[in-house]
């Protein structure tokens, strides 16, 4: 038992949830403050909570008893307020000890960077910029040089405020293009910031390049087709236009 105390860690990694959750919980009857012993007691329940959750016809359905189980183990674990970012990041309705536990952990700073991303990005799904950059800016102390988070967070604060955050925004956005090349995404925000900056022809390069890469992007082309429109390029604007309608007509005769 000796030998397992100074490594729980090794043995909740080589062991299914279940068994590790049998160990942890006899190591905690003879020392019940143990914290490496009531995280991997909390760790188990993670483990088996992840285990179940199941899509069926687009609804997530899982197991809360299991992560408010973990949570119950371990409140400092940030693994588990990640869980619990991901719950809120798909619709779920969390329960209030659930979203308690993960305001406390905000609070104390033992949240993980992807629970910053997940809610970072439910908040931009809602258009909530201001709320949102706290945490990009916190996972990207955390996660420096993520392409993801760079690039959100360059969208965001020169939407926000581009007089005084355009030439950070253009770094972390050239930065993410540089990590992750072939990102649509990633480029149609570079372009976005260079029409922002007045680089007209800058951006419908960026443009250009990102529907190269995905041409179903079709926020893309409306930026291009404009862009085009206002470099007095209406033939380029109306292929475009075309584009766009050709595959939203397809679309429907799929759906």
């Amino acid at each position: 038992m000796l030998g397992f105390r100074r490594n729980p860690r090794k043995y909740s990694m080589a062991q299914e949830p279940v068994k590790a959750r049998q160990t942890a919980i006899m190591g905690l009857k003879k020392d019940a403050e143990n914290p490496q012993l009531k995280r991997l007691l909390s760790e188990s329940f993670r483990l088996e909570y992840l285990k179940t959750i199941k899509q069926t016809q687009g609804i997530t359905q899982v197991n809360l008893g299991l992560l408010d189980a973990a949570l119950k183990a371990d409140p400092s674990n940030p693994a588990v307020g990640t869980e619990i970012a991901r719950l809120q990041s798909i619709g779920q309705d969390a329960p209030p000890e659930l979203r308690e536990a993960l305001q406390q952990q905000l609070v104390s700073g033992q949240t993980t960077a992807l629970t910053h991303i997940l809610l970072a990005n439910q908040l931009l799904g809602k258009g909530n910029l201001t709320e949102a950059v706290p945490h990009l800016e916190l996972a990207l102390l955390q996660a420096p040089n993520t392409p993801s988070v760079m690039n959100n967070l360059a969208l965001a604060i020169a939407r926000l405020d581009p007089t005084n955050s355009l030439d950070r925004a253009m770094k972390l956005s050239t930065a993410a293009t540089t990590a992750d090349p072939a990102s649509g995404e990633y480029l149609d925000t570079l372009g976005e910031l260079k029409e922002i900056s007045g680089d007209k022809l800058g951006a419908v390069s960026s443009y250009e390049t990102a529907i190269g890469l995905d041409g179903n992007r079709t926020d893309t082309r409306q930026k291009l087709a404009k862009l085009y429109r206002e470099l007095g390029m209406q033939e380029m604007a109306d292929v475009q236009d075309a584009e766009i309608k050709q595959r939203a007509d397809q679309q429907l005769k799929i759906e």
